[in-house]
């Protein structure tokens, strides 16, 4: 890997820092780390999402199902409060 310039190394760190919310340089591998985590949990936690949406549409609001529709969130709370 080539060395970038120092000014586009210290450019690059304080956008990231900027981005990730933190200070401290010191905190960007524990951030990252911590964010890797976060983004590998989104997948399995949209196809629980997902699934969660159809069973209570098919139990709750069946024509809403049958007809393909991709459940809002208000009509699956509004289900799941009746």
């Amino acid at each position: 890997m080539q060395a970038l310039p120092a000014p586009t190394q210290l450019s690059l760190l304080q956008d990231c820092c900027r981005e990730l919310q933190i200070s401290d340089a010191m905190l960007l591998p524990s951030a990252l780390r911590k964010m890797c985590r976060a983004l590998a949990a989104l997948p399995p936690m949209e196809t629980f999402i997902r699934d969660v949406c159809a069973l209570v549409l098919s139990h709750g609001a069946p024509e809403e199902a049958a007809a393909g529709k991709v459940a809002s969130t208000q009509l699956v709370l509004g289900v799941l409060k009746t």
